[in-house]
């Protein structure tokens, strides 16, 4: 009974759990790329190196921008959130799949240009689809994760007035 009572947060619905912030973090992988380099090169200007020879990953970040949306929803998740983070909730597990097919199709465009197998980034690259992949298939499978996004704190009934 315990264990239950630990899923449920003051609102009465399921707490964001640390997975989903797990996925979330691996679908942004590219914005924590970049906040990385930029508390780096607060140090170190040495650090831009990470961004690699072609600087900032603009197109990567565009296409995970649905995901942090996610992250907007889940911070905001109580019973004062407004329609549009009630939409972004219930709808997370098709950002998620969005943000994955994105991504996907990032992969075949960097592999139609490439010109020959690198073993070192081109490995890097499709794992990250495969986990993609994987991500999408645990997130519409599981029953926690329909039952979380399915659920948001009502809004407070306001006062009668006397």
């Amino acid at each position: 009974m315990k264990d239950l009572f630990d899923r449920v947060n003051q609102y009465g619905v399921l707490k964001v759990p640390l997975s989903l912030w797990g996925i979330v973090a691996f679908q942004a992988r590219h914005w924590l790329l970049i906040l990385a380099a930029v508390i780096g090169m607060r140090r170190s200007p040495d650090t831009a190196r990470l961004l690699g020879s072609e600087g900032v990953p603009f197109l990567q970040l565009a296409l995970e921008i649905p995901v942090l949306l996610i992250v907007y929803a889940a911070v905001n998740r109580d019973p004062a959130g407004g329609r549009f983070i009630r939409w972004i909730w219930r709808y997370a597990r098709e950002i998620i799949t969005l943000t994955a097919a994105l991504n996907l199709a990032w992969i075949g465009w960097y592999f139609a240009g490439s010109v020959r197998w690198k073993p070192m980034p081109d490995n890097l690259v499709l794992t990250g689809g495969l986990i993609d992949l994987l991500i999408v298939i645990a997130v519409w499978k599981s029953a926690y994760y329909k039952q979380l996004f399915a659920e948001f704190p009502q809004p407070k009934a306001p006062k009668p007035e006397s």
